[in-house]
């Protein structure tokens, strides 16, 4: 069951949400604990008119059904049980790049919301011509989205429109529980898809390594000469787990235009880690060459490096990677301009 009301409120960006009580959105108590759509009011060009939006928001709602966490717009690591990511922004992402895709294979169109459409929140196309991990990743869910959505649109382009009923067949199976990482949720829908379909999974696995989906990894911006800190919990490096592949923070990404030299510096709780790895990047995901040392490793809680900055790059990104079983936490991380 799923109950429908109005939005409300001024300045709302979003014309049509989905939320998980009624009741707590003004539908009364009657409603408690059942989801709920909440749309524009009828009328030309409404979101309650549009059955293209109407999907994209149930598709939010069948995935809480099916017991995916809640989307996190903000990284959200458990208090009770260190190093472990309950939900991160990229679940956003893939939540909007599921709902993308599953109505445009319902209405056999990449370009969506047409009928909705208006200046400010325009028709939407899944293709995502381009669009790469890790440099397409801007931080903002809607936008993202393309990457996955597009990579799933390029499977049915490839093979043919019998793609349609295979990828979504093989979504409902893997998706509710993979809805964490995009490159956790490219892996096991390759795996689903070879047991159902070798022809598609070949088509998936080639998409996958164009679109580069086993490197898409959020960023979080850094701003020079400022320090960054968690705004919800201490930031947590987690650990490597089983027979997965190293566990890497989320991706920093720092603006550095008209800087030549960059100081980085990670403070930690405690005595920072010997074993510490991290790497830099371009824009591009280029490897960007830096002298790294931990200072003092048995005594300091600091770890710092120096890295020259690529001729004309704009921005760097860096990641902090955990080789061992053990979350490592860490207090702030501070990124300084050297010229």
């Amino acid at each position: 069951m799923v109950a429908v009301g109005a939005l409300s409120g001024e300045g709302a960006t979003d014309r049509a949400v989905s939320v998980a009580d009624a009741a707590a959105h003004g539908l009364g108590e009657r409603w408690a604990g059942v989801p709920a759509l909440l749309l524009e009011a009828p009328g030309p060009g409404s979101t309650s008119e549009d059955p293209e939006a109407l999907l994209h928001e149930l598709v939010h709602i069948w995935l809480r059904s099916r017991g995916a966490p809640e989307p996190a717009w903000a990284t959200r690591v458990s208090k009770d049980e260190p190093g472990v990511i309950i939900a991160t922004r990229e679940s956003g992402v893939i939540e909007e790049a599921l709902a993308d895709f599953i109505t445009a294979s319902r209405s056999r169109s990449p370009v969506l919301y047409r009928a909705s459409a208006r200046p400010g929140t325009p028709a939407r196309s899944v293709r995502g011509r381009g669009a790469r991990c890790p440099e397409a990743f801007s931080g903002r869910p809607h936008a993202d989205a393309s990457v996955l959505s597009g990579a799933l649109w390029d499977v049915v382009t490839r093979h043919g429109a019998e793609a349609h009923g295979i990828l979504l067949t093989a979504l409902a199976k893997v998706a509710p529980s993979h809805t964490h990482e995009v490159r956790a949720l490219a892996k096991a829908l390759t795996a689903e898809l070879k047991r159902r379909a070798p022809k598609v999974a070949r088509v998936w696995a080639k998409v996958v390594d164009e679109r580069g989906l086993g490197r898409c990894q959020e960023p979080i911006s850094l701003t020079l000469q400022r320090t960054f800190q968690s705004p919800l919990v201490q930031p947590v490096i987690p650990g490597k787990r089983g027979d997965t592949p190293m566990a890497s923070l989320q991706r920093y990404e720092v603006q550095v235009s008209g800087s030549r030299t960059l100081s980085v510096g990670v403070r930690f709780d405690g005595q920072a880690p010997p074993n510490l790895r991290w790497d830099f990047v371009d824009a591009r995901g280029r490897r960007v060459d830096a002298s790294s040392s931990v200072l003092d490793a048995q005594t300091s809680s600091m770890a710092s490096t120096r890295l020259a900055v690529p001729p004309r790059a704009t921005r760097l990104l860096f990641r902090l990677s955990n080789p061992q079983s053990t979350p490592i936490a860490f207090d702030d991380i501070k990124v300084i301009s050297v010229n």
